[in-house]
């Protein structure tokens, strides 16, 4: 079996820390936790006195280390080789999975990297999203508030972790297995194949038709959409795919 290695994207704000410990009891129960090398964090917080409270959830687990830290306010680092620095902080997940595309490419081992995030901690508007029909087609209930579709969505992003020993088996033949919201498992081999200037150049020429505007740093949203979808886009480009909208492939991981 592959080495596993976890990222996980913290974005430090509402009820972060019961999302997260609630996070690390699922990758404890459902075994993953000891399967697992480490647990690698990122962290965006709007006050650094946060980061005390962080330290002390991760003194608990001995497998944990947060790979960064910084302020919503401070410009970040996408890129270290060469620096790719932007003056908008506000970018999702994309900074953390790009951390593990980093660490993928300075190691050649055979890896199975889990990618997990704190998605619904800002209370985004699920019932307005695109994806709603998947959701109901997985048990969400149409007439559910949009706090309880965030809920439905938390639960079933989870099935991720429960199932993880189906989702590194899959990178046996598969190069990733892609839920939503940039809930995935991807191999390190895929990962050692994306070139920042190249996949931006092919997000222009092969990304779903409403992103291939999109540009780095000209703001917040169109930057962290150049990287949602990111194993199916990494894929995709690696391949030569052009991707279409509607339909997405998800792989089901309740299947």
């Amino acid at each position: 079996m592959r080495e596993i290695i976890v990222f996980y994207h913290l974005f430090m704000v509402n009820e972060w820390q019961e999302l997260f410990e609630w996070h690390l009891g699922r990758l404890r129960t459902s075994g993953l936790y000891d399967a697992c090398r480490e647990i690698r964090i990122g962290a965006v917080h709007e006050d650094h006195r946060r980061l005390s409270k962080l330290d002390s959830v991760l003194c608990r687990h001995d497998k944990t280390t947060l790979c960064f830290a910084r302020g919503l306010a401070e410009p970040p680092v996408l890129w270290s080789d060469p620096e790719i620095r932007l003056n908008d902080g506000r970018l999702g997940e994309c900074e953390t999975i790009l951390r593990m595309t980093e660490h993928a490419q300075r190691h050649s081992r055979k890896v199975a990297y889990l990618f997990i995030h704190s998605k619904g901690i800002t209370n985004p508007p699920t019932k307005r999203r695109k994806h709603l029909s998947y959701l109901v087609g997985r048990g969400l209930d149409p007439s559910a508030s949009n706090e309880r579709a965030n809920a439905f969505v938390l639960r079933d992003t989870s099935t991720i972790i429960s199932n993880w020993a189906k989702g590194v088996n899959a990178l046996e033949t598969l190069s990733f297995w892609y839920y939503l919201y940039n809930f995935f498992w991807v191999s390190g081999e895929l990962l050692r194949r994306f070139d920042f200037d190249e996949y931006l150049r092919l997000h222009r020429e092969l990304a779903p038709p409403q992103q291939r505007t999109h540009r780095l740093g000209a703001d917040w949203n169109t930057t962290r959409h150049l990287f949602s979808l990111f194993p199916i886009k990494l894929h995709a480009f690696s391949n030569g795919i052009e991707l279409q909208e509607p339909p997405y492939t998800y792989i089901d991981v309740k299947n």
